[in-house]
């Protein structure tokens, strides 16, 4: 497969731009009739916005997590780049990774662990919920505008020369174009595709002020497009159409149709990702299981429930990790929707060992989550392997060291606080076996982030291990052998 195949690629070779104040801002094509169908999308989708299988596969695989992920691996290392990423909160969640808050141009009030520090990846990730729930596709892609504009003067500030900076965007129109060719004016060359766009070799040949005059000016500003507007246009309408029926076969629950589209454009594209990642393709037969498990069990929750989830992304690697490490014995602290335990189990499936076994902790199964998880096990047959406790994980895990149990592999998922996130972990330590692996979701959290930082500075026997950024993944390396009174601030 070429490289960047299906991926188009701008770069400065002949690219002119000018300010012509008699000249009115030209309509990209057919950008009304994509308007149209894009707000039809948006008003189909809110009817399934609930629906797991929509939040799995639609939100996931057809989602922009994988393409994150694959900017992450493919031009910023985590063990060796500094990487900014623009997204809803404000901490650092990775090891020379820091996220600060999009919303409301707060760019303006950075923490000072920013001041003189240079980044070789920006990431202009999401924009906040909040502050789009209530506009329409038009609206929303002005916004998107005033945001992105918010964003690229982030990166005059902190992108190192040569960097990369990767941004979505919801839709376009003319000013959505022409921002992403004067582009141009700081990168060598621009990668678009769908709704990312990749920008490589930071290289500035502008000055600021006459930057800014061009974005203040831009429904005037004249460009000689590099870009196939009319190609971009028929593609944008059919990614429409595509996603569209993509949503039908989930309502209908279609799964042989779902496949039908998914592994002839979608699909592909998300291959492509995967193989640009340097990961293995994704397992189309095992994604076939997962569709079919979940939807034996399908069913569609109020708002909050709803929420709680794992993405394709963090379970492939729950599930290659298990595969990787032949880790037979499981524990995981919190079950919710069991999609997590539907990962392990399936990995256990896998595993040669007649010796293994998931449990899992989880108070609310039944309360709750009404046995979703229970019922999503049963559906794969593995139940003999697996065992629920259904109380809080500080009395059960107690319990479990007084058996004397270990384990392979630990996957915390409970509650969100600090102390509670703590507790989980402390007891985790003295249940995990030198060598095992131990993954904490949600780690964007505030609480849960604060639980990191202190395992960073104080968990000398953990060793972090590289995992998609929403979790944070250790390895036991040695025993605890820290003395009475060790600690460190974080």
């Amino acid at each position: 497969m070429e490289i960047y195949n299906n991926i188009n690629e701008i770069n400065r070779y002949n690219f002119k731009y000018e300010i012509n104040k008699s000249i009115q801002n030209y309509e990209f094509p057919n950008n009304n009739l994509i308007l149209e169908k894009q707000q039809k999308f948006y008003d189909i989708r809110k009817n399934y916005k609930n629906n797991i299988l929509y939040k799995y596969f639609f939100g996931g695989i057809n989602g922009n997590q994988i393409n994150f992920n694959y900017v992450i691996t493919k031009f910023g290392d985590q063990k060796k780049n500094s990487i900014l990423t623009l997204s809803y909160i404000k901490k650092k969640v990775e090891p020379n990774t820091y996220i600060i808050n999009s919303s409301n141009l707060e760019y303006d009030n950075l923490n000072q662990n920013f001041k003189n520090k240079k980044f070789n990846l920006i990431i202009g990730r999401k924009f906040l919920s909040e502050d789009l729930k209530n506009l329409n596709v038009e609206e929303r892609i002005k916004y998107q505008f005033n945001q992105t504009i918010t964003k690229i003067k982030l990166v005059l500030e902190y992108l190192n020369d040569g960097g990369y900076f990767f941004f979505n965007i919801f839709g376009y129109d003319s000013r959505t174009i022409k921002l992403i060719h004067l582009l141009l004016l700081l990168f060598n060359r621009i990668l678009f595709h769908r709704n990312f766009i990749i920008c490589q070799g930071f290289n500035m040949i502008i000055n600021k002020e006459k930057l800014f005059d061009l974005f203040t000016n831009i429904d005037f500003v004249k460009i000689d497009p590099l870009l196939n507007l009319t190609k971009i246009s028929a593609q944008r309408l059919d990614d429409l159409e595509i996603d569209m029926k993509i949503i039908k076969t989930i309502k209908d629950k279609d799964l042989d149709e779902y496949f039908n589209i998914t592994n002839n454009v979608h699909f592909n594209e998300t291959i492509e990702f995967q193989i640009l990642n340097k990961n293995k393709n994704i397992d189309v037969e095992f994604e076939k299981e997962l569709y079919e498990n979940l939807k034996l069990t399908s069913v569609s929750l109020d708002d909050g429930i709803a929420a709680s989830r794992i993405n394709p992304t963090e379970g492939n690697f729950i599930y290659d990790t298990i595969i990787k490490n032949n880790f037979s014995h499981c524990l995981e602290i919190g079950m919710n929707y069991g999609i997590s335990s539907m990962y392990i189990l399936l990995a256990l499936k896998k595993n040669i060992n007649l010796d293994k076994k998931l449990v899992s902790v989880d108070k609310n199964q039944l309360s709750q989550w009404k046995n979703f998880g229970i019922n999503l096990v049963k559906s794969i047959k593995m139940n003999k392997y697996h065992t629920l406790y259904d109380d809080e994980s500080y009395k059960i895990l107690p319990e479990l060291i007084d058996k004397k149990e270990v384990y392979d592999f630990i996957f915390i998922e409970g509650w969100k606080f600090f102390d509670y996130t703590l507790l989980d972990l402390f007891y985790s330590n003295l249940l995990l076996k030198v060598g095992g692996i131990i993954m904490i979701d949600d780690a964007y959290h505030q609480g849960i982030n604060k639980c990191i930082k202190y395992i960073d500075a104080n968990y000398k026997h953990f060793k972090r291990i590289q995992s998609p950024l929403t979790i944070a993944a250790y390895q036991k390396i040695s025993d605890d052998n820290r003395s009475w009174d060790y600690h460190i601030n974080f």
